[in-house]
């Protein structure tokens, strides 16, 4: 089911955001303490034009890490969104270091 954004948003004036959650994937990567990883992609209707995001609901921080990661970037496709934030998540894991790295579950997913 798909929904217009635009005329949700101008139903009224205290309505600024109006995203739908295209789904929610569910990735199990190998030796990972937190699996599965869950990865929601929204197409955000608020924006010029829509657009996808990834989000997934842990950041990372590994040892050579000032702060916790997680990708949030704009696409063009559902596909590019989710890709993205996997690829977010596993540039900060390496698995010899999944001891000493934390993992940050993400009250806003």
């Amino acid at each position: 089911m798909s929904f217009d954004g635009k005329r949700i948003l101008d139903m009224h004036d205290l309505i600024i955001e109006a995203d739908e959650i295209v789904g929610i994937w569910e990735i199990v990567i190998d030796s990972c303490p937190v699996n599965p990883i869950k990865v929601k992609v929204v197409r955000m209707h608020h924006l010029e034009r829509p657009m996808y995001m990834g989000i997934a609901n842990y950041s990372i921080q590994n040892p050579e890490q000032a702060s916790p990661y997680r990708s949030l970037h704009f696409f063009e496709t559902p596909q590019e969104a989710l890709e993205d934030a996997i690829s977010g998540f596993l540039m900060f894991y390496k698995p010899e270091m999944k001891e000493q790295t934390r993992f940050v579950l993400e009250e806003d997913f």
